[in-house]
């Protein structure tokens, strides 16, 4: 599901997590606010989840890294999140892109995030991936914008 680059406001839909077999979230750039609605750990099957450049608060909720194990995108970038990175992040072993950048986070970098094996390139662990749509993720690095494509 795509809706980013719109002027969608208020809160992510709780019904959203009744979508049980969504595999991507793009809400990118749009005016949502709020805390991440709980109800978005049912989606189990999410491999990206893109709420980047929108007004959302509160915690880095910490069930994203005990409930959204087959994320490999996740862009949270440009919100007002606050506190600590949540140590359950390091579950997500399939993570292979990670964007907590302009946000209110404090504290240290988890040491296990060095455990984050979708971040290693194996070449003999590397096989070619088909699948039957394509989806963008933009990301910002020192104000440069970069398009990540997975088709």
């Amino acid at each position: 599901m795509d809706l980013s680059n719109n002027i969608i406001t208020g809160a992510v839909p709780s019904s959203f997590g009744s979508l049980m077999a969504l595999m991507s979230l793009h809400l990118h750039n749009n005016r949502l606010e709020g805390n991440l609605t709980p109800s978005l750990q049912n989606l189990t099957s999410l491999a990206t989840l893109d709420t980047g450049n929108n007004s959302l608060m509160g915690r880095i909720p910490f069930w994203i890294g005990e409930s959204l194990l087959n994320l490999r995108i996740l862009n949270l970038q440009s919100n007002k999140f606050t506190g600590k990175i949540p140590l359950q992040f390091c579950q997500l072993h399939a993570l292979q892109h990670l964007n907590l950048a302009q946000n209110n986070i404090v504290g240290m970098i988890p040491h296990c995030f060095c455990n984050l094996s979708g971040m290693i390139i194996n070449q003999a662990d590397s096989y070619i991936e088909v699948d039957f749509y394509e989806e963008n993720i933009l990301a910002y690095i020192k104000g440069i914008q970069l398009v990540y494509t997975r088709h």
